[in-house]
């Protein structure tokens, strides 16, 4: 079986044809989760996974985007270990936690935000960025209006 992985430039031309073909009605709540983990994790990297699902990197893989019928999964590696104090994960399994993303609005929420810092941090073994309160403000507080919600000139 052939892998359908990708990285790079080829990685960002088949997510956009993945969110594009997916479902049409989440197009833009996907392409607004790329644009606030881009924002919120500037080193990151979009790849393809070997199964061909979305996902980001940043020092090893961080998070994956699923589209589904009804909504958009934003699922975590490590989800078991994220503190996740707002409780916006679900699921059941082992390490994988997910969130559900209906509308672009929930993009907006500062714990999101946080969860996808606290998976970085867990990537890097670097809580101690985390740790400083003026720094963790700065970096949680919202994004919303012009880097999630407006594409234009935002970039991926």
């Amino acid at each position: 079986m052939k892998s359908r992985s990708a990285s790079g430039k080829e990685a960002i031309r088949a997510i956009d044809d993945y969110v594009r073909h997916k479902n049409g009605k989440l197009e833009s709540v996907a392409n607004a989760l790329r644009r606030l983990v881009k924002k919120t994790l500037p080193r990151s990297r979009e790849a393809v996974n070997a199964w061909g699902i979305p996902t980001f990197n940043f020092n090893g893989p961080l998070c994956y985007m699923m589209q589904g019928k009804q909504h958009l999964t934003l699922g975590f590696m490590r989800g078991t270990s994220l503190a996740d104090d707002a409780g916006l994960l679900e699921g059941t399994g082992k390490n994988l936690r997910h969130v559900k993303l209906k509308e672009i609005e929930q993009l907006c929420d500062a714990n999101l935000r946080q969860l996808l810092l606290e998976a970085a941090a867990l990537n890097e073994n670097a809580f101690d960025a985390l740790d400083a309160g003026e720094e963790k403000s700065r970096v949680v507080g919202p994004l919303c209006a012009t880097d999630v919600l407006n594409p234009a000139g935002s970039g991926r």
